[in-house]
């Protein structure tokens, strides 16, 4: 499982500035998920999401080229 992840502070501020929550909303949303310990604990590569959309689309790209290498597929070229 590949989790992208960021400091809980960040998901509040993202969730504010993004929808429009307020910071006892955002919280309610952050609660209802399961633990970021637990998710942290089940993932088995975790990708931190705490620069912009660009440089976290670079690193998703890289994993997804590592995965293909594994099973032995190669990447459509772009």
């Amino acid at each position: 499982m590949i989790l992208i992840d960021c400091a809980v502070q960040t998901q509040i501020e993202r969730l504010m500035q993004r929808d429009g929550e307020t910071f006892e909303g955002a919280q309610r949303i952050i609660a209802a998920q399961p633990e970021r310990r637990a998710r942290l604990a089940i993932a088995d590569d975790v990708l931190q999401n705490d620069t912009d959309k660009a440089d976290l689309g670079r690193r998703v790209l890289r994993l997804h080229r590592y995965y293909l290498s594994l099973t032995g597929d190669r990447p459509a070229e772009r």
